[in-house]
């Protein structure tokens, strides 16, 4: 019996074309954040513009369909009965991100990766190779 090409059944429910999708801007009650630390349990640390960290919660929604690194923008919201916690609403990804710094929403520094570093705009990568001696 001959075997069956399980990648091309696979290939075919996919949708080819990538369209844009809309941008959320925050509303009241919402803020622009910044991961910085992975905690476990969905628990992630976050950083305000203003400079303030705070504990944020990843809803069950992204567990597995939206993967959060380190350095990611997100849109967040403030709880009304834990001031100290927030809930993770959206992730912006990197054409997102280029807007909102465009229409002044969050500032330069934000939009950086700790992966790059900018000196006189010019963007170099923190990796470093070392050749063979």
């Amino acid at each position: 019996m001959p075997k069956k090409n399980k990648s091309r059944k696979n290939s075919k429910n996919r949708d080819i074309t990538k369209s844009k999708r809309e941008l959320i801007f925050k509303e009241c009650l919402q803020e622009y954040v910044q991961m910085t630390k992975m905690l476990g349990d969905r628990r992630i640390i976050v950083k305000l513009p203003s400079g303030v960290e705070k504990m944020a919660i990843i809803p069950g929604r992204f567990r597995k369909r939206c993967y959060m690194r380190v350095g990611d923008i997100l849109l967040a919201s403030y709880r009304e009965f834990q001031t100290e916690k927030l809930d993770i609403i959206h992730k912006y990804n990197r054409d997102e991100i280029s807007n909102l710094i465009n229409y002044g929403e969050i500032p330069n520094s934000f939009g950086q990766t700790s992966d790059d570093i900018e000196l006189d705009g010019i963007v170099f990568d923190e990796t470093i190779c070392i050749d063979e001696i």
